[in-house]
């Protein structure tokens, strides 16, 4: 499933579109969504993309999937490290299960996708 880049989505469209077990999806020529499964005793780490991005990412949002009965937790990024290999990341707190799940957008803008809001006339 494709997502429209400008548009408004439920939670059960982004459901569908993004596979909650290492999924690894472009949404758009500059979005890309993706799950990483977290392991024990972890308090942060490294994403490496399977294929480098294709655009320059410019934000990421990153989300915890807790398991039930699990510890309430965030995910930031580490400053500096977001490129079109991957990213870094810092958690709020150690895992205490394999059962976390980091989910990510990144948002970005076409490489050599041309000017904008510009224009001439003769």
């Amino acid at each position: 499933m494709s997502l429209p880049y400008n548009s408004y989505h439920t939670g059960a469209e982004v459901d569908a579109a993004v596979d909650r077990a290492n999924a690894l999806w472009l949404i758009s020529g500059t979005q890309l969504v993706g799950t990483s499964a977290l392991g024990n005793s972890v308090s942060g780490g490294s994403v490496v993309l399977p294929t480098a991005l294709t655009f320059n990412p410019l934000q990421i949002f990153l989300q915890i999937e807790s398991p039930v009965g699990g510890l309430v937790m965030f995910a930031v990024l580490v400053a500096g490290t977001l490129t079109t290999a991957g990213f870094d990341f810092d958690l709020s707190n150690t895992t205490d299960s394999t059962q976390y799940k980091l989910h990510y957008l990144i948002l970005g803008e076409l490489i050599g996708g041309g000017s904008s809001g510009g224009s001439s006339e003769s």
